[in-house]
């Protein structure tokens, strides 16, 4: 596949620049690669790649933060809202802040903190009206389902997966979400 292609060049071209007497970092590569290796399910290799970045440029260390927190969101570990809360502090593009308030949103609506899920989906909303970022607004209405139905609020739960179902065109993984939670 055309990911698993790129995953060999990205880290053919940075075991070759470890040859190299002379070399600077290669942060957007190595962060490039990780974000492959998310896609292609290789979270640890991808956490390996990330640590390499801690000295990167702030916003390029919040997009790796970012990432992380992405990871640890999905093996639901116990320090997915520190690392969200540090790449908050890095990010500078409200389309990546916004990631990171969907993020930890979901990570609150996991643990059963409504409260705080509210507020995060309320931050990421702000975000995403200022910034025209339209590519998030599926994972926001599935979020927004989500918060409804942990307030046992079932008729507004339905319209906001049916609004994502509305957003998501293409996006195969919402689609996979929404059906997951529509049944």
């Amino acid at each position: 596949s055309a990911r698993n292609e790129a995953h060999e060049a990205l880290t053919l071209l940075l075991e070759r620049v470890r040859g190299f007497r002379e070399r600077g970092p290669c942060f957007e590569a190595t962060l490039q690669l990780a974000i492959i290796e998310v896609d292609l399910g290789h979270h640890d290799a991808a956490e390996r790649n990330l640590r390499k970045l801690r000295g990167a440029p702030p916003a390029l260390r919040g997009r790796a933060e970012l990432l992380l927190g992405q990871i640890a969101v999905l093996r639901q570990e116990p320090w997915a809202e520190k690392i969200l809360g540090d790449a908050l502090r890095d990010l500078t593009d409200p389309k990546h802040q916004c990631e990171a308030y969907l993020l930890l949103a979901e990570r609150h609506l996991l643990r059963d903190c409504v409260e705080q899920a509210s507020q995060a989906l309320s931050a990421a909303a702000t975000l995403l009206t200022k910034g025209r970022l339209t590519s998030l607004q599926g994972r926001l209405a599935l979020l927004r389902g989500d918060l409804a139905r942990a307030q046992n609020q079932l008729p507004e739960a339905e319209e906001g997966y049916r609004a994502a179902r509305e957003l998501a065109r293409e996006d195969h993984e919402l689609l996979l979400r929404i059906l997951l939670r529509r049944g």
